[in-house]
């Protein structure tokens, strides 16, 4: 299968950035990491959809969170605890 080549910024995250005054990535740490939002509540915000918002991350480097059940919490603690 042949390798896509890297492409810009779209013309919605250009738009962004001229809105925001900042580039995109420095605004999905601000928005993901330092406000600890959701992808789907970052893709609603940037009217943009959560795998772009996903793909951006992972082209940033920025890691993903985690979602723990529970019952994954308690196993979790307590293995922190031993």
């Amino acid at each position: 299968m042949k390798q896509r080549k890297p492409r810009g910024p779209g013309p919605r995250v250009q738009e962004l950035e001229r809105q925001y005054g900042m580039p995109f990535g420095d605004l999905l740490r601000e928005h993901y990491i330092a406000r600890e939002m959701t992808l789907q509540e970052c893709a609603d915000l940037f009217g943009l959809s959560a795998s772009t918002i996903q793909r951006h991350l992972e082209r940033l480097g920025i890691p993903r969170r985690r979602f723990l059940l529970p019952d994954e919490m308690a196993v979790s603690t307590d293995a922190q605890g031993a």
